[in-house]
């Protein structure tokens, strides 16, 4: 049953747990950086332990959105009430953890607040003129890095509401004058441009109904620059100024939860096993890599996993290699240009956040608090294992999940009990900036810095 319920809450990476040049320094600016994992922060700590934390901030309500930076500023979101009926945006100082704003936004769509929905998932984009923050009520809006709003918008009283059981868990993505929003759900889905200045579609781009959380991934090729969305049964490609498709993929199933990840003319496709009436082969298909052309299309596959799936957490590409970590917490690291299998270890923990390439280093944030650091390259090496708070223990690998005509949906749906494994704290999202990281979890967020 818990089973059941971890693949069905996968939005919860991608709020989970960032635009591209920008996650340098003091900038961290959205999902997984500038949506590729990659940081230019330098000096970043190895090891850490409880004792050793910079400071801790309990936050407001909850949140499963990823932190993100500008400057001496860390911006997140959260829900709160029981049915999830205000919208938080709140601003730390980075130096202590003080609150420096909060703002609230009054929510469109309501739904009863479980471990089975999704809670302030979507993460936010920032930029030196400002925050932009979305959430799956439907609320979209721009704030100063002050905490003035800007202008608001309620998509779901616009174009009606999402209909998703678990809601809407795609990040943001941005480039300089516009935000991207992806609603994939089970209606007529769309994709949207958004001015930041004015908060009006630059255009809307009609998609296919189908339940997804992954976020869009902005790309730079020459003077042109396409957003890759893998999602939902297809792999598509958008120009970013127009709206136009240039291309689809579809090929692929179960690549419902990791956003896709682009080196150069490579695009890394993640999927994941569905606990119910799994389809491996589809999902092994399915973790593939394909080749973007110099015209924004898609061309030929170039390899699929034989045994490497990504669960939660997206694929991470580090030089040569392609890593991807299932939900037993398995690291699998593949050759980018062939795809065959250079080692795959058990870390120890699963990851709902995405896993992050500095310099050398690949920082795997589990979800029970335990970083695992490995250093990136063909061969397996462990350069530190580190605990955020007291009473970590590695996880034991899940039972074998319940045959579907055992599991009791009406018991579940009904009991007020939540499983233990969606008890907070939980690790959702990371930000980093030079000498720190800000790991953010259910209901607070933690900074280590490097000593």
């Amino acid at each position: 049953m818990a089973s059941w319920f971890r693949y069905s809450l996968a939005v919860v990476l991608l709020g989970s747990a960032l635009v591209r040049a920008e996650s340098t320094a003091g900038v961290y600016s959205g999902f997984r950086g500038d949506g590729t994992g990659k940081t230019q922060a330098r000096d970043l700590p190895l090891e850490w332990s409880p004792t050793t934390v910079a400071w801790k901030a309990d936050l407001p309500g909850y949140g499963q959105s990823s932190p993100v930076v500008l400057g001496n500023t860390i911006f997140l979101t959260a829900i709160e009430g029981p049915n999830k009926e205000k919208n938080l945006v709140i601003a730390l100082d980075a130096a202590t953890g003080k609150r420096r704003w909060l703002r609230e936004l009054p929510a469109s769509q309501t739904m009863k607040a479980s471990f089975s929905v999704s809670r302030a998932a979507p993460t936010p984009v920032v930029d030196a003129n400002g925050l932009t923050v979305f959430f799956e009520s439907g609320e979209l809006a721009r704030f100063s890095l002050d905490g003035e709003q800007q202008w608001l918008r309620s998509l779901v009283k616009e174009y009606g509401e999402f209909k998703n059981g678990h809601m809407l868990g795609s990040s943001l993505a941005q480039t300089a004058d516009s935000v991207f929003v992806l609603v994939d759900h089970q209606a007529p889905s769309y994709l949207l441009s958004v001015d930041k200045k004015t908060g009006k579609n630059r255009w809307k781009a009609d998609r296919k109904g189908r339940v997804s959380w992954t976020t869009p991934v902005v790309v730079n090729q020459g003077k042109s620059q396409r957003l890759v969305i893998s999602s939902g049964g297809s792999v598509d490609v958008y120009d970013c100024e127009t709206g136009q498709q240039l291309s689809s993929y579809t090929e692929v199933g179960n690549n419902s939860v990791p956003s896709a990840v682009v080196q150069g003319n490579r695009v890394v496709i993640g999927a994941s096993d569905p606990p119910r009436n799994p389809d491996r082969a589809l999902t092994l298909k399915s973790c593939c890599c394909l080749e973007l052309q110099d015209d924004g299309r898609l061309g030929k596959k170039l390899w699929s996993s034989e045994r490497a799936t990504a669960s939660f957490a997206s694929p991470l590409i580090a030089g040569d290699c392609v890593y991807y970590i299932n939900t037993v917490g398995v690291l699998y690291c593949l050759d980018l240009n062939t795809g065959k299998e250079h080692y795959a270890m058990r870390t120890g923990a699963s990851c709902w956040a995405s896993p992050v390439l500095a310099g050398d280093r690949i920082y795997l944030f589990g979800k029970n608090g335990i970083t695992t650091v490995v250093r990136a390259g063909p061969k397996f090496e462990k350069l530190a294992t580190n605990l955020l708070w007291e009473g970590i223990r590695e996880e034991s690998p899940p039972k074998k999940p319940e045959p579907a005509d055992k599991v009791d949906l009406i018991k579940i749906k009904e009991s007020r009990q939540t499983p233990p494994e969606f008890l907070d704290p939980i690790v959702y999202g990371v930000a980093m900036v030079d000498g720190a990281f800000f790991i953010r979890t259910g209901t607070a967020l933690y900074a280590v810095k490097q000593r």
